[in-house]
């Protein structure tokens, strides 16, 4: 289990934290777990930003814990399984339809 936090920490285990938008941590996780896996499951985009924010604070902070920690771990993995198949799945709440003209936060 990963969770998003301030930087890299092992928190038991199986159990770490780490910087979002860290290319670092990403590796430094890797290396802490030995061996690239098979398959990834990235669940972080199912946690919504807190109510009390502007509209475009939220966005950003859905874009740091979904998006950008997808393209770090890509990185971080890309490096480590040449000619090697990997599975990502992502799970998001509060998608948008892109088509339509609304997709875009307002202010």
């Amino acid at each position: 289990e990963v969770r998003p936090g301030r930087s890299f920490a092992r928190l038991g285990e199986h159990r770490f934290s780490l910087d979002a938008q860290s290319d670092a941590d990403f590796e430094r996780l890797l290396t802490e777990i030995g061996e690239a896996p098979d398959e990834v499951v990235h669940a972080w985009s199912l946690s919504a930003p807190p109510d009390g924010d502007h509209d475009l604070v939220r966005f950003h902070a859905a874009q740091e814990a979904g998006f950008y920690s997808l393209i770090c771990l890509t990185r971080a993995l890309a490096g480590r399984l040449p000619g090697r198949k990997l599975g990502i799945s992502g799970q998001a709440c509060s998608l948008r339809d892109s088509s339509r003209r609304d997709f875009y936060p307002s202010s």
